[in-house]
């Protein structure tokens, strides 16, 4: 699958074949890695566009059929779920910056946080070249939408200065993504026939951030407030300060996460085996926390001690 989506990018980021209203053209596959393609249709002067793909039978499905996506319902739902992931802090910072370096760090959320802003206002011609640039291919489940994002195209658009048209073009001489350098996003979408048309329904969470990157978070830092401590305690830093500077990151954030030692055991056992609250986010975790263990349960959706 990965390879057949690599072999059409190259075409893709020099605007081969690219539709001139669609923005997902030569981006979009079924989940057997048949390409959709743009087509549309007039009824009563109005246009309506879709991304058309033939039937994928095969031993498992011998009676499948084509499907007629509606083009705005997929690009909207692609859009959101890409804006979501820039807007988000906790998922910028395990998928695309480097943690370790405060200063790229926030640069890369404050860059990720204005292109969220601007993505859904630019021209459609800007958000091709954007989503030519950065992706490698979305393919269309029968549940989900997965977005396959070249991390490295992704963090220098971020980590470079924007002009008023965002600059893509300028960072476009790299090739193809390497199967680790791809970043998988999901969106929930579920294809619904009702008769001869076909809808893509999109779950009411299909923009919030990825549960399995947000328990990426705070496995990590759980992991860092206990190495932290440690060299804390065992002199390999005089304090906080020296620690941080060790580190090479932002006092402020060092402080915070250092807050992590102090947890309650069964919350800890709690986020190490998955079964914190579905919203308790890294944020949520350094957000003032308190020393005193009930209190800590309280705010973070613990309600009891856990068994």
């Amino acid at each position: 699958m990965q390879t057949q989506l690599k072999s059409t990018h190259q075409g893709r980021r020099t605007g081969i074949g690219i539709d001139s209203t669609s923005l997902l053209a030569g981006l979009l596959y079924d989940e057997h890695g048949k390409r959709f393609t743009p087509s549309h249709t007039s009824r009563r002067g109005k246009r309506y566009r879709y991304y058309f793909c033939p039937a994928s039978a095969n031993e498992k499905n011998p009676e499948a059929k084509a499907i007629r996506l509606p083009a705005g319902d997929l690009e909207r739902l692609v859009l959101r779920r890409l804006q979501a992931f820039l807007r988000s802090a906790t998922e910028l910072m395990d998928q695309i910056a480097n943690a370790d370096h405060a200063a790229i760090v926030q640069k890369t959320v404050n860059a990720g946080s204005k292109l969220s802003k601007r993505l859904v206002s630019i021209s459609s011609d800007e958000q091709r070249q954007l989503l030519a640039r950065v992706m490698q291919g979305v393919v269309v489940h029968p549940n989900r939408v997965e977005l396959l994002i070249s991390r490295l195209a992704l963090r220098q658009i971020l980590n470079k200065n924007h002009d008023e048209r965002l600059g893509y073009e300028a960072t476009q001489a790299n090739s193809h993504a390497s199967e680790s350098d791809v970043l998988r996003l999901e969106a929930q979408a579920e294809i619904r026939r009702h008769g001869m048309a076909v809808r893509l329904v999109a779950a009411p969470y299909s923009d919030t951030t990825n549960p399995a990157s947000t328990a990426s978070s705070l496995l990590k830092a759980i992991a860092r407030a206990f190495e932290w401590s440690r060299r804390l305690l065992d002199k390999t830093a005089n304090s906080q300060s020296d620690l941080a500077g060790q580190l090479g990151m932002n006092h402020r954030y060092v402080d915070k996460v250092l807050q992590c030692a102090f947890l309650a055991p069964d919350i800890v056992e709690a986020i190490l085996a998955g079964s914190h609250p579905p919203d308790l986010s890294f944020a949520k975790l350094i957000a003032n926390l308190p020393l005193d263990w009930a209190q800590q349960r309280a705010q973070l959706g613990f309600s009891t001690k856990l068994n």
